[in-house]
């Protein structure tokens, strides 16, 4: 398999071109993970793990993020075997790999989920759900629609966390087009 770029890398490089170059060539350079950026990569963890349970009985994939290869196969197992309801699917296309957040099996297509700690969506969201469409429907998956899933503010906490409250999912099927 030769040299992939992950949709993060994609997305670096929409933001910043010489810091995708560094983070390929150069990420030595690159300074240590802070506490602080620590806490934000955490607490994007718990938002993805929180947000599965919003559609929940998906089959999550065994393979880790260092078995690109092995995680590759078992999505294209998992969709052979009729699953409907996957997280963190893995796909791979013209030199771009990417991980699907939540895929979900509506009618004869999917809804492609991203999900995001952030409480509203920004510009780079759009690029990052883009590139993923761009993705699956090049390995013959059909897109229905794409979404953003990040927090809603008007979320108030009243014992424990239920995904349907805490979640708010913003339709970009139409923003992500070009």
């Amino acid at each position: 398999m030769g040299k992939l770029i992950s949709k993060s890398q994609y997305t670096r490089g929409l933001q910043c071109l010489k810091s995708l170059w560094l983070y390929n060539y150069k990420r030595d350079l690159q300074e240590p993970v802070s506490p602080e950026t620590q806490a934000v990569f955490d607490q994007g963890n718990e938002v993805g793990d929180l947000a599965r349970r919003y559609y929940e009985g998906g089959v999550m994939l065994k393979q880790g993020r260092d078995d690109i290869a092995g995680a590759l196969k078992e999505t294209q197992e998992l969709l052979k075997n009729g699953a409907k309801l996957l997280y963190e699917a893995t796909f791979q296309a013209e030199g771009v790999l990417v991980r699907v957040d939540i895929l979900r099996k509506v009618g004869e297509a999917w809804d492609l989920i991203e999900v995001k700690s952030s409480t509203e969506l920004k510009d780079q969201h759009l690029g990052d759900i883009a590139i993923q469409k761009h993705v699956l429907e090049a390995c013959g998956i059909k897109i229905a629609k794409a979404f953003l899933m990040c927090i809603d503010t008007s979320f108030v906490r009243c014992g424990e966390v239920t995904p349907r409250e805490i979640f708010k999912q913003i339709d970009v099927t139409e923003a992500i087009a070009e």
